[in-house]
Order: structure tokens, then C-alpha cells, then sequence
């Protein structure tokens, strides 16, 4: 009952901020830092996003990035601005904004062809002009999270990490070419109808950073299978990929140590999520998970099977 009035008030305030008549609303989920409500209309149906992580900064830049997209014409979510012509609102004290209704489905266990559209899907985001009001470095990389690694909750992963991060000389990568990137491509913010790609969707964390990054993370987010990388996914990945934009062999040569560097960066942000920010949640050992395929990700055996991300074959 109260999980109903709660909804029914969210939607009252989001049917005035936005003016709109809302017919139907139901709470779609809760995610990390964020609760999700599908608000339907008589002809239509958006997505209220209340982001309780992200600072009200944060939110307005996103916002202001789903829009330059639909400018240039990228296929991915849409606003709908509040009735004042914001970009975002603020619900229940937090920063929210109301976002077109998508029709498609996470896919869990993507196959190569899957795999091959979200390539050549990033490789077209990233013709995309790269707005200025983006951020230049990644979100994982923010102090807080470095810090969870003084916490004391697991000491051998801490220690780990740390060695793992300063042996990685991401900052000699610096010269590779830069621009608009997601920052995120996990199964998670990727949706199809079918076999087809619907879009790649959640632009949180995007920056201006190397493009490079965009397909080391999802090499991690979309190309491990059972805890280890996916020859074929990851094959299919970079070919989809190319169909759009061709890698550099800098590039390729980066790849390997940029995915090990986002699958820690990844894991240090579970690590602080779940145990420094959320003790005991259910996910509390989801960093584990992450870490273990960083450590794949730089075993030799594993990757010297994938050779032609090197040599471009």
C-alpha cells in the first residue's frame, strides 16, 4: 500500500511538472542510484528517471547530452521537457527527467550478430561532435571511489587493485583519438526487438575521452561468457565496428590494456557501491566477480588467442 502511494504521488507531481495526463504509472525498477517509473498517456509512454546518486550538475549535463544526440540524430532515448521547457525536475527533492518510452529488451546473453549491430552502433556515436559541456575523464576514475581502497573490508583485493591500477599507464594513451563515448556499454543499457538493435541507452556517463575506451568496456560489459572474454563476440564486436570507423593499430594495440584498466575500474566501483556505500548488500561480492576477469583479461594465454585485435586481421 505504501509502495502505491508513493507511486501515485510521484505521479501527480510528474502529471503538474510536465503537464501531461497521466492514465497509468507503475514503478518499472530501481537501479544503481536511480528509481524508474513508467508513466502512460492516453497515445504515449515515458520513463521518469529519480536520480539519487548523480548531483543535479550531473543530471542536467545528461540530459543536455541526450539532447545533443537527438540533434545529430543518434538513435537513443528522448526527453520530453517539463511544461517551463527544463530539461530536467526535481522529484521527492532529487534531480529526475522524463524520458520517451523505448520499445525493446535487455538481452542477457547476446549472440555474435548482437554484439556486432552494439559495435558499429558505437562506431557511429563517436562521429558523432563531442559538445564541449562533457566532462574529459571517465567517471570511475573519480577520487571517491580510489578511496574505497583504504576502507579495510577486503585488504587483498585493495592491495590488488592498487598494484593492478599503477601497473596500467592509462596516461599513455592520451594521444589516441578522443571524443563523444557512452563510457558504459554493459548488456544493461543496450536494448533489441529480436535479433535487431533498438539502441545503446543510459548516457550517465559520458565523456570526452578516448574512443578506444567505448570498446574495451564493452568488450567487459557484453563480450564474458561465464567469467572469461569470448573470442568470437569480441571478433564480432570489432567488426561491427570497423564497418563504421577503422581502429588505428594504435588503437588495437591499446585495447587489451585499456579493457584489463576498465574491468578494475569497473570492479573498484562495485567494491565502493556495495561495500563501502551499501554494506551488506546482496551484490556485496559482485566486485570479486569484475576483478577475476580483469585478471583474465591480462592473462597471456587468453589473449594471445586474440592476436588480430593487434594485427588487425
Amino acid at each position: 500500500m505504501l509502495k502505491d502511494r508513493c507511486i501515485e504521488a510521484v505521479s501527480r507531481l510528474a502529471r503538474s511538472i510536465y503537464d501531461i495526463e497521466i492514465v497509468e504509472a507503475s514503478l518499472a525498477g530501481q537501479g544503481s542510484g536511480n528509481r524508474n517509473y513508467v508513466l502512460k498517456t492516453d497515445g504515449d509512454a515515458f520513463v521518469l528517471c529519480v536520480i539519487e546518486e548523480q548531483s543535479a550538475e550531473e543530471v542536467e549535463t545528461m540530459a543536455r547530452t541526450l539532447e545533443w544526440l537527438e540533434v545529430h540524430r543518434y538513435p537513443t532515448t528522448t526527453l520530453k521537457r517539463t511544461a517551463s521547457r527544463a530539461l530536467t525536475a526535481v522529484v521527492d527533492r532529487k534531480p529526475a527527467l522524463l524520458r520517451r518510452f523505448l520499445h525493446g529488451e535487455v538481452c542477457r546473453a547476446p549472440d555474435e550478430e548482437h554484439v556486432r549491430q552494439v559495435g558499429a552502433s558505437i562506431a557511429s556515436l563517436h562521429a558523432v561532435p563531442c559538445p564541449s559541456f562533457l566532462p574529459k575523464d571517465i567517471y570511475y576514475a573519480q577520487d571517491r571511489f580510489r578511496q574505497a581502497l583504504r576502507s579495510g573490508h577486503d585488504r587483498r583485493y585493495e592491495e590488488w587493485a592498487i598494484r593492478s591500477i599503477d601497473s596500467i599507464d592509462i596516461g599513455s594513451y592520451a594521444n589516441l583519438p578522443k571524443g563523444l563515448i557512452h563510457g558504459d556499454v554493459f548488456t544493461d543499457n543496450v536494448l533489441f526487438d529480436g535479433s535487431g538493435l533498438v539502441a545503446i541507452i543510459d548516457f550517465e556517463l559520458a565523456s570526452n575521452y578516448m574512443l578506444a575506451f567505448d570498446v574495451a568496456m564493452a568488450i567487459v560489459g557484453m563480450c564474458v561468457v561465464g567469467g572469461v572474454p569470448c573470442v568470437r563476440r569480441i571478433g564480432s564486436l570489432v567488426a561491427g565496428y570497423e564497418s563504421v570507423r577503422e581502429l588505428s593499430n594504435e588503437e588495437k594495440a591499446s585495447i587489451r590494456p585499456i579493457a584489463e584498466y576498465a574491468a578494475i575500474m569497473t570492479s573498484l566501483w562495485r567494491y565502493w557501491r556495495y561495500q563501502c556505500h551499501e554494506p551488506g548488500h546482496v551484490k556485496k561480492h559482485a566486485y570479486r566477480e569484475m576483478a577475476a576477469v580483469a585478471r583474465r583479461i591480462a592473462s597471456d594465454d587468453i589473449w594471445n588467442t586474440q592476436s588480430w585485435l593487434v594485427n588487425g586481421a
